[in-house]
């Protein structure tokens, strides 16, 4: 007995893009209006998508760890298939837990101010955690760059597009709010730049979110994922004891044969007893 899931890829990327442009309304409303009520004005300041520990941060999260999850599923299935590409995408799985974990517990903004006094960055780089960070996707870049050649065209260049979009955002934007930050402050124009910022971050991970699933189902038009849960015991189980050669075991030699037959067998039948 079992339950059938079935999950439709451009219903669950529909869902996710609407919550995304209500994350994003709901951002500008909070920006640009200056409500008289205590009470909506908290409430708006809670879908700031720069805070921290807010809706719009665990959603950001959410979405980094769905890539995460699709990516360790093509990696265990190209690696089932015999793919000597599998170790790339379950790097990139890996990678992309790390960055989910890293949205979530803000790492890399704990690395701004000790990166920034040590390099005495400013302007582009006021938010020091840049450099690093172009460090990373370069050198990834190059790494990676056999394994999108690999890739069928259409994969390749939503790979790309995505990634561009998402480092678009949280590379690029980050840099230019930097500058302005570092020579206007937060007033309303850094405001907006950031709702920019984490909107492609969204928006790129969502499009890497449909390109891996339609990836998954380029060649039936779905994908089967079964998971299996028992509580049975294994149906046999043999032990033996060091020494015994291929010729005949010798006395003292044991071997044990567990089968669940017989357990079941012993559970439903028990011995009686004499009275």
């Amino acid at each position: 007995m079992g339950t059938r899931v079935q999950i439709s890829s451009s219903v669950l990327v529909f869902c996710l893009l609407v919550v995304i442009l209500v994350l994003i309304g709901l951002a500008l409303c909070g920006a640009l209006l200056d409500p008289p009520n205590r009470t909506i004005q908290v409430i708006l300041s809670q879908f700031s998508l720069s805070s921290e520990r807010t809706p719009p941060a665990f959603f950001a999260f959410l979405l980094l760890l769905i890539c995460g999850v699709w990516l360790g599923i093509i990696a265990l299935h190209e690696h089932h298939g015999g793919s000597r590409w599998w170790r790339h995408w379950a790097v990139l799985a890996v990678m992309f837990v790390f960055m989910a974990y890293d949205e979530a517990a803000g790492l890399h903004e704990k690395a701004i101010e000790p990166l920034r006094e040590l390099l005495d960055a400013g302007g582009f780089f006021y938010y020091a955690w840049v450099i690093p960070g172009i460090i990373v996707v370069t050198i990834t870049f190059l790494a990676y760059l056999p394994f999108l050649l690999h890739l069928p065209p259409v994969f390749r260049w939503l790979f790309l597009l995505s990634g561009a979009i998402y480092v678009g955002g949280a590379i690029g934007m980050e840099m230019i709010s930097g500058a302005h930050i570092d020579q206007h402050g937060r007033d309303l124009v850094y405001r907006l730049m950031t709702i920019v910022e984490e909107a492609f971050e969204m928006l790129g991970a969502l499009l890497f979110i449909a390109s891996l699933m339609k990836y998954l189902t380029r060649r039936d038009g779905y994908f089967e994922l079964k998971l299996g849960l028992t509580n049975r015991l294994p149906v046999g189980v043999a032990a033996r004891a060091p020494g015994l050669g291929a010729g005949g075991a010798p006395p003292e030699a044991v071997t044990v044969l567990r089968r669940t037959s017989e357990a079941a067998a012993r559970l439903a039948h028990p011995p009686s007893r004499a009275l």
